[in-house]
Formats: structure tokens, sequence, C-alpha cells
């Protein structure tokens, strides 16, 4: 557009807005109170929460439940998918930056602003003066051209803002997945040092009594160490995925809620205060009777993807642009004038002209708009293969992963439960000893928490299915605790585990 469309400076309009901004920072509530969502906002990612989670926005920030009631233990995922979509500031961000996105198709589809030119110029004794009026003739007449086009970029814009916005309930889902199952595996870890601890008392004093050798001694004890550093893992890998969750929920610091009745060894630790066991749910839901993909998929499964909608207004716009008319670009500088000059002695002349560029040099614009919309077509096709494969994988991992679970919790747990009862029976009829008793119940528990394992990863699993419908579940591999460290908790160390 023209230089002409700039507004002249105006320093009283500056300062009367200075200091309605000022006013208005006094009155916005604190950053922990719930943030409003603009009215062309919430309807940008209202229906996609609505039907991927069932979650509905409140239509004003009065409807929006406090901080205290979104933060009141104990805590379930619905719940804390809202304290996320209230408070965390880089959503916040991203919406704020959907707004801006509207305020600048605002200012570009308003009317153009008059320029006023006034002139004094002197001549052979003669002084003239100049008073003229000028007009963005080119904005006026394509208006309905840009409405259309800023029309498919904020649609773009608002796709890309719901997209964001899923994203972010991703992000809290899988986090919130996480420390439930790690506080689920510092459990089961501490009931494995317990037993360890006293197979390691029991072998001692049978040692002393003569019943035992040395080694068998030393065994016990060295599972003894084990278990206690497993237990120490599975409480670090513990604090780090209540982190994970805060950063996920937007929260700088557990709120006090959270913290009331911690242990004072807790509050005083390097990692501070575990909340997981006091505010989450004590176990992961059961697994369900069949998998999320027995369902037959859609007919066409990347109809709802945000990000592909998102990339079809942007593919639109360009093409709008690069199928302008050619005189297009002329007409989008194009400025009309009224001006009238009065000389010292003389009549008033008046005078009507009309600018416009001559396109002698550079490329012309359509010829770059086409080549964008060559660009943004060939973008999109890829993008569109990419999402049939993403969900088609999804699928796959999620059945693969309810497949696994179903077959730790209805085979294998049953079978070492039925070992360590004949264990028991050999040892109730003095077959065998205390020890090898004990060692089939480590086995059963090891068992147990690779169960634990595979239901969080079918939670996880389904979690990314059920998001990947609507757009690319991200890069979600830092999110997911270190499995190396739960494999630890699930087998000992030593050889002498086996022993």
């Amino acid at each position: 557009m023209s230089p002409s469309l700039r507004p002249p400076h105006r320093p009283a309009l500056a300062v009367a807005l200075i200091l309605s901004a000022l006013l208005a920072g006094c009155a916005t509530p604190g950053a922990s109170a719930p943030a409003a969502w603009p009215p062309e906002t919430r309807d940008a990612v209202a229906a996609p929460l609505r039907q991927a989670y069932g979650l509905i926005l409140p239509d004003t920030a009065a409807d929006t439940p406090p901080p205290e009631t979104l933060t009141a233990p104990p805590l379930d995922m619905d719940r804390a998918v809202r304290l996320a979509l209230h408070q965390h500031p880089g959503l916040q961000a991203r919406l704020a930056e959907l707004g801006v996105t509207l305020a600048e198709r605002d200012a570009l589809l308003g009317p153009p602003n008059p320029r006023l030119e006034l002139g004094l110029s002197r001549s052979a004794g003669e002084q003239d003066t100049f008073l003229g009026l000028n007009l963005d003739l080119g904005k006026l007449l394509l208006r309905p051209w840009l409405r259309r086009l800023e029309g498919q970029r904020v649609a773009a814009a608002q796709e890309e803002a719901a997209e964001a916005v899923l994203q972010q309930v991703l992000q809290v889902r899988l986090a919130f997945i996480d420390a439930v199952a790690a506080a689920q595996a510092v459990n089961q870890a501490r009931q494995s040092q317990q037993a360890a601890e006293a197979a390691a008392l029991l072998a001692q004093r049978m040692a002393d009594a003569g019943h035992v050798p040395a080694l068998r001694t030393l065994r016990e004890r060295t599972l003894a160490v084990e278990a206690r550093l497993t237990t120490r893992q599975a409480q670090a890998a513990a604090r780090l995925a209540e982190e994970r969750l805060l950063l996920a929920l937007g929260l700088a610091e557990p709120p006090a809620a959270w913290q009331a009745g911690a242990e004072a060894a807790d509050l005083a630790s390097p990692a501070g205060a575990s909340w997981a066991a006091r505010v989450l749910p004590a176990a992961l839901p059961a697994l369900p009777a069949q998998p999320l993909s027995a369902t037959a998929p859609p007919a066409q499964p990347t109809a709802q993807r945000l990000d592909l909608q998102a990339s079809r207004q942007r593919l639109g716009a360009t093409t709008q642009e690069a199928g302008a008319h050619p005189v297009t670009p002329w007409l989008e500088e194009l400025e009309m004038g009224l001006g009238a000059t009065r000389p010292q002695h003389g009549a008033v002349e008046r005078e009507l002209h009309l600018s416009f560029p001559l396109p002698f040099t550079g490329t012309p614009r359509t010829a770059v708009a086409q080549a964008r919309a060559e660009r943004d077509r060939l973008a999109g096709l890829q993008q569109d293969r990419q999402a049939a494969s993403e969900i088609r994988q999804a699928r796959l991992r999620e059945a693969a992963a309810w497949t696994h679970a179903k077959a730790l919790q209805e085979e294998l747990l049953p079978l070492t439960q039925q070992a360590a009862d004949q264990q028991l029976l050999r040892y109730n009829g003095m077959l065998t000893g205390p020890f090898e008793l004990l060692a089939e119940a480590r086995a059963q528990t090891a068992t147990a928490q690779a169960a634990v394992r595979a239901l969080r990863d079918y939670w996880r699993a389904r979690a990314q299915l059920e998001a990947v419908v609507w757009g690319p579940a991200g890069d979600t591999a830092a999110a997911e605790p270190d499995a190396a460290t739960h494999e630890d908790a699930a087998a000992p160390a030593s050889p002498a585990a086996r022993h």
C-alpha cells in the first residue's frame, strides 16, 4: 500500500492511548486468574475441544472456575487439562498471537486515512499557497478482494491456534499419565525394597546361627542394596515426571494445596516435596475391553486435521493472489488527489490527479504469487500424505500396546501368581527354603512392574491416537520417562538375583 496510509502523528491521541493502557493494566487480574478467551478465538478452538475431549469452554471469564477450584486435590486428567487451558502462559501467548492477526486484518480492511498536503512556494517575488488532499483509492477499490484474501488467512491462523491448543492438551495428558505411572512405580519399588531388606535380615540371623553359609548372606545383602538403589531411581524418575507435569500445566511451582501434608524430609530434599501421591490418582485406569483402533477407520481419516485445514486456507489465499488480474498491483498503490493552489495575485487554481506505479523493472507480483501458490500446493500434498501415515502408525502403535498390556495382565501375571502359590505350597511342605520363596515373590513383583509400564505405554499410545486425528502428535519423546530406569526397577541388576 501507499505511504499515504500512514496516519499523521497525533501526540494528544498517543498520550490518551498510553493512559488508557496503563489504567487497563491496573484493572487486569493477576497472572493466577483465568484469562478471558476472546470470542473469535474461543469459537476457533471450542469445537475441536468439544469433539475431541468433550471439553466445553466457558463463555466468559466469569464462568471460569477460580484457580483454587481447578487446583484442589485430588486432580484428575480433565481438570488438569482445564487448568492448563486457563493458566498456561505459553498457550495464552499463542492465542494472543491470533489476536494480533485479527487486529492486523481489521486495520488492513478499515477505511484509508486521507493525507493532507500543505505547501508554500516563492518565485519572482510571488508567494503561492498549496492545499491538497490525497486518498488511497486503490484500497477502496480492492476492498472486496482484500476481504476475501484476509478472510482465508485469518481462517488459517485460527486453525493453527486451535491446533496449538490441542497440542498443549496432548502434552498435559501425556505428562499426567507419566506422573501417575511414576508414582505407582515408586510404591512397587518400595515394596520390593522392604521384601529384600527382610530377606537380608533373615539371612544374617540364620548365618549367625550357623544355618546358612556366608555366601547366601552376601547375596541377600546385595539384593537389598540393589532394591534400595532401584527405589531411589524410581523416586528420581517420579520427581522428573512431576516437574514435566507442572511445566505442561503452566505452573511455576506446586500450589500450596498440593504441598499440604508433605513430610519434613521431602520438604528438605534438594528436589523438593513429592506431591503426586497426594494429588494424583493412585493408579492408571484399567485396560479397556478393546483398543480404540479396533473400530473401523473413517472413510476420510484426515478430514478433521486442523493442520491440513490451515494448509488449504493458506493455499486458497495464495491461489487467489496468484489469480488476481494483472492490473491489481497497480490498483493497490493507486492514489487520487485533490489540490488547490492560491497565487498571491490571481485566481485559485484547482487540480485533480491520479498516481500509480509503472512496472518498468522488477518481477511482476503475480509471478511471485504463482510461485508461492505452487509451493503451497506441493507442500500441502506432502502434508496430506504424512498425516495419513501418522494416523495409520498411531492406530498400529495403540493396537500393539493394547495387545502387549493384555498379554501381561491376563497371561503372564496369572502364571507368576500360580508359580508363587506352588512355591508357597513347597515351602509349607518343607520342600524349599524361605529364600526361594522370596525369590519367587521378587519375580512376581517384577512382572507386576512390567504390567504397569505396559499399561502406561498403552494410555500414552491411546492419547496420541486421539490427538493425531486432529493434528500432528508432535515430539513427545522428551515427555516419555526413561525406559531404562524402569527396566532396572523390574529386573535385579546382578547375577545374585538368579540364585
